[in-house]
């Protein structure tokens, strides 16, 4: 069951979410294909990207990350909320992105060792 809560992003140094950022190709997803993925509609992602802030839009397209879609659909509001706050080094984001085979840029990787 997803939660209907939008994630708080009071606690964020950031003035905006940090999805997506850095940017990592592996991560990103169309809307259609973050859809497909998810088993609902593209336009069901673009309500989600909104309320829950999973994506944003790049040149002109809604992209999806693929960690927060998947924090999303596991109803993991804390790993949700620490990714979107920016956080990349935390164990439990880290593990997210090695679930799903995404390998994170040796800087992250770095700042967390």
């Amino acid at each position: 069951m997803i939660n209907t809560e939008a994630p708080d992003l009071s606690s964020s140094p950031f003035s905006r979410p940090a999805v997506l950022r850095p940017y990592i190709p592996g991560e990103a997803l169309s809307s259609r294909s973050a859809a497909k993925f998810a088993g609902v509609t593209p336009q069901t992602i673009a309500a989600w990207a909104e309320k829950h802030k999973i994506g944003r839009v790049i040149q002109r397209k809604l992209v999806i990350s693929r960690i927060a879609l998947q924090a999303l659909l596991e109803d993991e509001q804390e790993i949700l909320s620490a990714y979107l706050s920016g956080d990349r080094e935390s164990p439990n984001v880290r593990l997210m992105y090695t679930r799903l085979g995404i390998e994170l840029p040796a800087s992250q990787i770095a700042a967390a060792e």
